[in-house]
């Protein structure tokens, strides 16, 4: 029982296990999005906020991610997995500090626009950054942990997200922010010569 509750680790390269503290750091602090709906739904909403518009405007994140996620893809096969990755976390980053200044539904709802889009420009290299470091062989078990980082980073986050409610959105976005920052840092200082990290030859 003890064997099928802890996972096998085994074989699992070094860059393997940057990219997966790289996806937990960010993904503890993806409270921002749970927190936006809280926050537009609530008594502290900007003036004029309905629960409709607050729906609307939720729902651009989404929108934002269809666009992030192809574009993120297609820059990770062009000028390879590295620069996506760190730069759509960045680009999150800057999008949520953003986001903790907009004061009208019509500012909020372009700001949670281009947090959906910088959000998801990772995650297509992400992917394929998993599938260059780890061997063929391991690589199901490598994509299950990293689906396991990313379900228990949502579930803190999310309980995150209710508990920052009081302190406003500038804090709690500037905290997600903080955290995109600390998992484009890992990746940034990691000395090892990654492959996922060039240019993927074709």
């Amino acid at each position: 029982m003890i064997r099928l509750l802890i996972p096998d680790v085994s074989g699992l390269p070094r860059a393997f296990w940057l990219l997966f503290a790289s996806a937990i750091v960010d993904r503890l602090g993806a409270f921002g999005v749970v927190y936006l709906s809280i926050w537009l739904a609530g008594p502290d909403a900007p003036a004029g906020v309905t629960v409709a518009a607050a729906g609307l405007a939720i729902s651009l994140f989404s929108l934002g991610g269809l666009v992030g996620g192809p574009v993120g893809g297609a820059l990770a096969d062009r000028v390879g997995r590295k620069p996506v990755l760190v730069g759509g976390l960045l680009a999150t980053a800057a999008s949520f500090l953003v986001l903790g200044q907009m004061h009208t539904l019509a500012t909020i709802a372009g700001a949670t626009l281009l947090v959906g889009m910088s959000s998801n420009l990772g995650r297509p290299a992400m992917t394929a950054a998993i599938a260059d470091v780890v061997p063929e062989e391991h690589r199901r078990r490598a994509f299950g942990l990293h689906y396991w980082a990313i379900n228990l980073g949502f579930a803190f986050s999310a309980a995150a997200a209710g508990a920052l409610a009081p302190f406003g959105p500038a804090l709690v976005f500037g905290l997600d922010a903080l955290t995109s920052v600390l998992a484009a840092a890992l990746l940034i200082v990691a000395r090892e010569r990654w492959i996922a990290f060039a240019i993927p030859r074709r």
